[in-house]
């Protein structure tokens, strides 16, 4: 992962409005906190039915770019706008997101 990427991404993230319901510090806001999930399992509804899911890449993508197919069951409640982004911004929030779960990735 390149450190640009991951620069642009952190950009996009803050730019686009993740921000404002997404927290990096573990902080609860209207959408689940973001740092120091990948590898974990959450729960999750698609269609209506509870799962248990591995957060890694992929799952990461989905949930940007449609939001509502996999809902975190603690967020059932909140919901995400469909986001407008292309393939390429989306990679690069989630190469950021997956650099922030790392705190090493960030500083190296």
């Amino acid at each position: 992962m390149a450190l640009e990427n991951v620069k642009k991404g952190q950009e996009l993230f803050n730019t686009v409005g993740c921000v404002n319901c997404h927290s990096l510090d573990n902080k609860k806001l209207y959408g689940p906190a973001l740092k120091y999930t990948m590898g974990k399992q959450v729960t999750v509804l698609r269609d209506s039915t509870e799962l248990s899911v591995t957060v890694d890449r992929d799952y990461i993508k989905r949930a940007i770019s449609n939001p509502n197919f996999e809902k975190r069951i603690a967020f059932k409640n909140s919901t995400m706008a469909k986001t407008t982004l292309t393939p390429l911004e989306i990679d690069l929030i989630t190469e950021y997101l997956i650099a922030a779960s790392d705190e090493n990735a960030l500083t190296n």
